[in-house]
C-alpha cells in the first residue's frame, strides 16, 4: 500500500518536474532574445544617434532582467521537484530492502560500543540506512546518538507524540526535505567542509571593541572621502585632494582587516552552509505544531530572537564577505572603508545573537532526526509505538519481526520477560533462528528506546540500557583469540551491573571458543551472577545442560528452536518453544556437506 502512494507521488512530481521544464526553456530562449535585442537596439542607437531606440533598449534590458528572474525561479523548481521524486523514490527503495544506495553511518561508529556491531546499526544493510533521511551531517551524527542509547521514558513519550503528529504531515516534511536537500547539494559544492561546529566555534570568537568610536571613524572617514569626490566633480577641489582621503583610509584599514581576518575566519566559506540553515529554519517557522516536543523546538527558534532573521543576517554577511575577493569591492573599500562596516556589522551580530547559535542549530538537527524518524513511521503504518513500562525491568512483544528481513522471508515471534535477574536460556538446532531471535528483540529495542515504532502488533517495554554479545572475533593488532575477545565483553557487561544500572542482554552462543567442560562451568557461573543483577535478558547456547539451570534457579527459563528432518531436507519452522530444544541437525547438516557418509 505504502508503495502504491509514493508512486502515485513520483508520478504527480514528474508532472510538476515536467511543466517547469518547459518554463524554464521557455524563459532562457526569451531571456537570450531579449539580450540579442538590447544590444541590437545599443548599437542603432549609437550608430544612428537617435533618441527613438532609447525606449526600446530599456524594454529591452527590462525584459532580459524579468525573464532571468523567471528562469531562475523555474530552474529553483525543477531542483526542487527533482528532489521530491528523489525522496519518494528512495523510501519505495527502503520499502524494498534495497538500502546500498544510502549512507552508512560508519565514520559514526564506537569501537566496543554496548551493541552497534551486533546489531547492524550502523554499515551496509543497517537501521540507519533504514531510518536516516537527514540532509545535514550534523543531524546524522545526532541519530546515531539516538540508535546508541536508549533515552529515558519521558523523553520517548516525548519523542513519540512528536513522530506520531509529523508522520501525518507527509506534504510537509517531504517539502521540508527537498528545500534542505536541494541547499545541502550546493552547499557540497562550494564547502563541503564546513559544519555546524565550525559556525558554532565562529560564533563563541569575541572581539573587545569600543564599537561607536570605531563607527564613528568610519562614518567620519567616508564622509570626508564623499565630500572630497563632490567637490572633484564639481571642480571646486584639484583631484590629487582625493589622495588624502585615500592615506587616511588606508591607515584606518591597516587596524581594521588585521581584526576582520581574524573574526572572518571559520565562516569566510560558510555561505552556503548558512544559506542551508536559512531555508531550513524558515520552513520550521511557518509550520503550526501540536505537541510539547515540537513546539519546544519551534521556540527555540523564535525567542528570545528570530532564528530565521538573525541567520538571514549572517547569510547576507557571508555574501559580503565573499565579495571582499572582488576587484571593485577592493577599489571602494579604499574610498568607502567597506571592511570597517563589515566588521561592526559581524560583531554586532554576534553581540545579539551568538549567545543562540548553538540551540538555534541543535533544534534543526532535532527535528531533523523526527522527521528521519516520522518518515519511516508513515511508510511502515503496520509498525506501532511501544508502550512505555512502569517497572525497571520489562519487555513483552507480540507479532515481533525484524525490519531489515525481507517479507517473503519474515517469521514473528512473540515474547515476555521481566523481573530483575531474569534470564532466558536458548537452546537450537544449528540455522534454527537463536541468533536472528534475539537481533529482532535487540533492534527493536533499538527503535523503542529512540522513540521510533517498532517492527510488532504490540510492544511494551522499559527503556534501559541494551548490550549485545554476538560477533566477537580475534583481534591480530590487539593479539587476542576470539574466546578473549568474547571474555572481555562479558567483563563489559558486568561491569555495566555493578553500577546498578538496569540492562538488557542478549548472549548468543555464550562461550563458544573454549572446550565443552569450562564452557559449561563458566556459563553456569554467569547465569547465576546475572540473576543477582539488576540486569535480565537471553542467553543462546548449544550446551543443552545448561538447560537444568531452570530445576534450581526460579529466575531462570528454558526457550528453543527447533527443527525437523524430512529425507535429507531440515525443515525450520523459526518459532520460539518453551523448554530445551528437541531437535538436532548437526550430523544431517555434515552429511548434506558431503563430510559423513
Amino acid at each position: 500500500m505504502s508503495a502504491n502512494i509514493f508512486l502515485c507521488r513520483i508520478t504527480h512530481f514528474e508532472e510538476e518536474l515536467a511543466k517547469h521544464s518547459h518554463l524554464a526553456t521557455r524563459y532562457s530562449l526569451l531571456r537570450a532574445l531579449a539580450f540579442l535585442s538590447g544590444v541590437a537596439f545599443f548599437l542603432f542607437f549609437l550608430n544612428q544617434d537617435h533618441w527613438i531606440f532609447g525606449p526600446f533598449l530599456l524594454v529591452a534590458v527590462v525584459g532580459f532582467i524579468f525573464f532571468v528572474t523567471r528562469h531562475q525561479l523555474h530552474e529553483g523548481r525543477k531542483a526542487f521537484f527533482t528532489q521530491l521524486i528523489l525522496i519518494n523514490q528512495e523510501e519505495m527503495d527502503r520499502l524494498a530492502l534495497n538500502l546500498s544506495g544510502f549512507g552508512t553511518g560508519k565514520a559514526y561508529g564506537q569501537k566496543d560500543h554496548p551493541y552497534q556491531a551486533d546489531l547492524d546499526i550502523l554499515g551496509q544493510h543497517s537501521l540507519f540506512q533504514l531510518l536516516n533521511r537527514s540532509a545535514l551531517p550534523d543531524a546524522e551524527k545526532l541519530l546515531v546518538e539516538w540508535l546508541s542509547e536508549s533515552a529515558d521514558a519521558t523523553t520517548v513519550a516525548k519523542r513519540q507524540e512528536s513522530i506520531r503528529e509529523l508522520s501525518k504531515e507527509v506534504d510537509w516534511f517531504q517539502r521540508f526535505r527537498a528545500t534542505a536537500r536541494v541547499a545541502v547539494n550546493q552547499k557540497r559544492k562550494e564547502a563541503p567542509h564546513i559544519q555546524a561546529t565550525h559556525l558554532n566555534q565562529w560564533a563563541s570568537k569575541q572581539l573587545i571593541l569600543r564599537m561607536s568610536l570605531w563607527k564613528a571613524v568610519a562614518v567620519t572617514l567616508v564622509v570626508v572621502a564623499l565630500g572630497l569626490g563632490a567637490g572633484i566633480l564639481l571642480q571646486w577641489l584639484p583631484y590629487q585632494v582625493i589622495y588624502i582621503s585615500i592615506v587616511l583610509n588606508a591607515g584606518f584599514l591597516a587596524l581594521v582587516i588585521k581584526k576582520l581576518n581574524h573574526q572572518i575566519t571559520g565562516i569566510d566559506k560558510a555561505h552556503y552552509m548558512v544559506s542551508t540553515y536559512s531555508h531550513m529554519i524558515s520552513e520550521i517557522e511557518k509550520q503550526t505544531f501540536t505537541s510539547e516536543e515540537l513546539c519546544r523546538l519551534q521556540a527555540q527558534l523564535t525567542s528570545p530572537n528570530s532564528a530565521s532573521l538573525a541567520i538571514k543576517m549572517l547569510s547576507n554577511l557571508t555574501l559580503r564577505i565573499s565579495a571582499r575577493g572582488n576587484m571593485f569591492y577592493m577599489i571602494a573599500d579604499f574610498l568607502l572603508i567597506l571592511d570597517a562596516f563589515l566588521l561592526l556589522d559581524i560583531l554586532e551580530w554576534k553581540r545579539t545573537n551568538a549567545d543562540h547559535m548553538n540551540e538555534w542549530l541543535d533544534a534543526v538537527h532535532h527535528l531533523e532526526c523526527l522527521i528521519s524518524t516520522a518518515a519511516f513511521t508513515h511508510a511502515n503504518p503496520h509498525y506501532v509505538f511501544p508502550e512505555i513500562g512502569l517497572t525497571d525491568q520489562n519487555l513483552k512483544a507480540s507479532d515481533m519481526g525484524h525490519p531489515l528481513v525481507s517479507a517473503a522471508e519474515m517469521v514473528t515471534n512473540d515474547y515476555e520477560i521481566s523481573g530483575a535477574g531474569s534470564v532466558d536460556i536458548i537452546t537450537g538446532s544449528n540455522m534454527s533462528g537463536k541468533s536472528t531471535f534475539q537481533r529482532t528483540l535487540g533492534i527493536n529495542m533499538v527503535l523503542a528506546g529512540a522513540g521510533a515504532p517498532v517492527f510488532a502488533s504490540t510492544f511494551s517495554f522499559t527503556p534501559c540500557r541494551l548490550f549485545t554479545s554476538m560477533r566477537t572475533r580475534d583481534n591480530l593488532e590487539e593479539h587476542t583469540s576470539s574466546f578473549y575477545a568474547e571474555l572481555k565483553r562479558i567483563a563489559q557487561l558486568l561491569e555495566m551491573t555493578k553500577k546498578g544500572d538496569v540492562v538488557f542482554f542478549l548472549l548468543d552462543e555464550i562461550l563458544k571458543g573454549t572446550n565443552s567442560q569450562d564452557r559449561h562451568t563458566g556459563a553456569v557461573a554467569l547465569v547465576k551472577k546475572l540473576t543477582k543483577t539488576e540486569a535480565f535478558g537471553l542467553i543462546s547456547t548449544h550446551d543443552l545442560s545448561l538447560g537444568q539451570l531452570e530445576e534450581t534457579e526460579p529466575k531462570v527459563r528454558n526457550y528453543s528452536f527447533n527443527s525437523s528432518i524430512e529425507g535429507n531436507r531440515i525443515i525450520f519452522d523459526y518459532q520460539l518453544s518453551t523448554g530445551v530444544c528437541r531437535s538436532f541437525n548437526a550430523s544431517q547438516l555434515m552429511r548434506n556437506m558431503g563430510i559423513i557418509d
